[in-house]
């Protein structure tokens, strides 16, 4: 009979002993700007500039709000345009 692999609670010990036991830093994300706007439907809040753990910062997006009064976030994005238009 070949040997069987170990499972996934054999190995966290022997992961802790070899590495320590790590710790999920939080991830803290700095909001840089908010301007408040209002759509005639009502479904934008306003634009919001965040700046990530790493140091990326975004610029304008979109806070939104879905039928259910859920918040979200939408990406930036801009129309983009041929030299003809």
């Amino acid at each position: 009979m070949p040997p069987r692999a170990p499972s996934e609670n054999q190995l966290r010990p022997a992961e802790a002993a070899s590495w320590g036991h790590r710790l999920v830093p939080v991830a803290v994300v700095k909001i840089r700007s908010w301007r408040p706007y209002r759509n005639p439907a009502g479904t934008m809040l306003g634009f919001v500039s965040a700046q990530l753990p790493w140091g990326m910062i975004i610029n304008d997006m979109k806070l939104m709000i879905g039928p259910k009064g859920r918040r979200w976030l939408a990406m930036p994005s801009q129309k983009q345009l041929d030299r003809d238009g």
